[in-house]
C-alpha cells in the first residue's frame, strides 16, 4: 500500500506472509573415504519443517528544500520473523556404507536394521530481524550530490531442542545482538552522461551456531567497504556501462578447522580485506537485444590472524576472476511479436577449500567452470509464458567448499513460469 500526502511526501507499506511445510529424508555422506574398499560412511536422517515467515516494510519519502539546498529523504522501519520448526524432532541414523565409485541408492527410505543415534522430541528456532534507517540525498551544487545515512539493526536468534527425556538444550549465545551502520557517498556529474562517485559502507552480520561445541561463541563479523568508480547513461540511458576499484575488510571471519572429535569446530581470523576491481555493460542495443556483462577481479587475504602463518595467505572460497554475461531478443514486430529469447553464461575462477598458501600441498581445490543458461518465451498482452534452463551441459561443479568437502552445483534443470500483469 502506498499514500501519497502531497507531491514530495508518500508513505509506503509492505506486509508478507510465507508459510511452507516439508517432509525430508535424506541420506548424508560423512568421514573420509575407506581407502581399503573405496567406502564413505553414511547417515540418514528424517524430519519434518513447518517454516513460517513475516515480513513489515514500513518507509517514507520526501523533498524539502532549506536554504535553497535540495534534500531527498528516504527513512523508515522493517522487520523479518522467521521461525523452522521441527514437531517431530529430528531423527538420525547410522545408515549402510556406499561404494564411492558403485554407489547403489535405495529406491525408498528404510530404517529397518539402523541404529538411531540421535533424535529429538521436538525442536524450534526462532530467527527475527528488525531495523531502523535514515537517508538523506542532499544536492549541494546540480553537478554535485552528497549521500549520507544510518541504520540501526537488531537481531535475535534463539534455538531451543526438548529431548525425548524431557531435557532441553539452548546453548547459543548470545540471543540477541545490535549495531549502527554508518553509509556515506558522493556523485560528481563533469558531463551530463557521466557520473564519478564515492562511496563508504560499514556492515554488521552476527555468527549463528554460536554453540560451545563449534568454537562458539564469536563476535559479530564487521564490515568496512570503499568504492571509487565511473558510470555512463549514454543513448538516452538506453546503454549503462560502468567500472569501479573496492576495498573491503572484515573482522571476526570465521573459518572451519576441525578436530578430533570437534568435526565442526571454527576459529575466528582476525581480519580479511578484498581489493579488486569490477567493469560491465548493460542495456538496449538495436532496439531488441538487451545485453549484460559483467567481469570482477577480487583477490582475498588474510590481513590480520592469531595465527602468523596465516597473514597473507588466500583466503577460502574466494575466485581472483568471475564473469556472466546475458544477451536476449525480443521480436517486436510480424508474426513473432511477443517472443523472447536469450542465452548466457556465468564462470567462476578456481578457489581453494582452505587459506593455504597456493604451494602448500595439503590444499584442495576447486576447479574452475562455465556453466550456460537459456530462455525462450512469449508475452501477449498481459500474459508472458517462458520457460528457462539453466546449467544447459549438465556441468558438474564445487558451488562452495568447507573443510575438506564441498557443495555441489545444481545439475541440468527447467523452470516453467506463467504470470498475468495487472498494468
Amino acid at each position: 500500500m502506498e499514500h501519497h500526502f502531497s507531491d514530495n511526501w508518500k508513505l509506503g507499506l509492505l506486509l508478507a506472509l510465507n508459510e511452507s511445510r516439508a517432509d525430508r529424508q535424506q541420506y548424508t555422506a560423512s568421514g573420509y573415504i575407506r581407502p581399503s574398499d573405496n567406502t564413505v560412511s553414511r547417515a540418514y536422517t528424517w524430519q519434518q519443517i513447518n517454516s513460517p515467515q513475516k515480513t513489515i516494510n514500513l518507509y517514507a519519502v520526501g523533498k524539502a528544500r532549506t536554504w535553497g539546498v535540495k534534500h531527498s529523504f528516504s527513512f523508515g522501519g522493517d522487520a523479518i520473523f522467521s521461525k523452522n520448526y521441527y514437531p517431530e524432532g529430528i531423527l538420525q541414523y547410522s545408515a549402510s556404507r556406499i561404494s564411492v565409485f558403485n554407489p547403489r541408492h535405495e529406491d525408498k527410505y528404510d530404517t529397518t536394521g539402523m541404529t538411531r543415534y540421535l533424535n529429538s522430541a521436538w525442536e524450534k528456532f526462532t530467527y527475527n530481524v528488525m531495523g531502523a534507517y535514515i537517508l538523506d540525498q542532499v544536492e549541494i551544487f546540480t553537478d554535485l550530490k552528497l549521500l549520507a545515512g544510518l541504520r540501526y539493526n537488531n537481531y535475535f536468534r534463539r534455538y531451543k531442542a526438548v529431548n525425548p527425556d524431557g531435557s532441553i538444550t539452548n546453548n547459543e549465545k548470545p540471543e540477541r545482538t545490535e549495531n549502527i551502520s554508518p553509509r556515506i557517498g558522493l556523485v560528481y556529474q563533469p558531463i551530463n552522461p557521466l557520473s564519478v562517485y564515492l562511496n563508504y559502507n560499514e556492515g554488521f552480520s552476527p555468527h549463528y551456531g554460536n554453540f560451545a561445541e563449534y568454537g562458539g561463541p564469536f563476535d559479530p563479523e564487521t564490515s568496512k567497504e570503499y568504492e571509487l568508480g565511473v558510470k555512463g547513461e549514454f543513448f538516452n540511458g538506453s546503454l549503462i556501462p560502468f567500472i569501479t576499484v573496492y576495498q573491503s575488510t572484515k573482522k571476526n571471519v570465521l573459518q572451519s578447522v576441525p578436530r578430533d572429535g570437534f568435526p565442526y569446530w571454527r576459529e575466528a581470523i582476525g581480519e580479511v580485506r578484498s581489493r579488486g576491481i569490477e567493469m560491465g555493460v548493460s542495456g538496449t542495443i538495436l532496439k531488441n537485444v538487451y545485453i549484460n556483462f559483467n567481469y570482477n577481479y577480487n583477490k582475498t587475504k588474510i590481513t590480520e590472524s592469531v595465527k602468523p602463518e596465516d597473514i597473507g595467505q588466500l583466503f577460502a572460497n574466494s575466485p581472483q576472476n568471475s564473469a556472466n554475461g546475458w544477451v536476449k531478443y525480443t521480436f517486436r514486430k510480424g508474426v513473432l511479436k511477443g517472443l523472447f529469447a536469450g542465452s548466457g553464461f556465468q564462470y567462476v575462477d578456481s578457489r581453494y577449500f582452505s587459506n593455504k598458501k597456493v604451494a602448500a600441498t595439503n590444499v584442495l581445490e576447486m576447479p574452475a567452470y562455465t556453466i550456460m543458461d537459456a530462455v525462450l518465451g512469449y508475452r501477449f498482452r498481459q500474459y508472458t509464458l517462458q520457460v528457462n534452463g539453466s546449467n544447459l551441459f549438465d556441468k558438474r561443479y564445487a558451488l562452495s567448499g568447507l573443510s575438506s568437502a564441498y557443495t555441489p552445483g545444481s545439475p541440468r534443470n527447467y523452470q516453467v513460469t506463467f504470470s498475468y500483469s495487472f498494468r
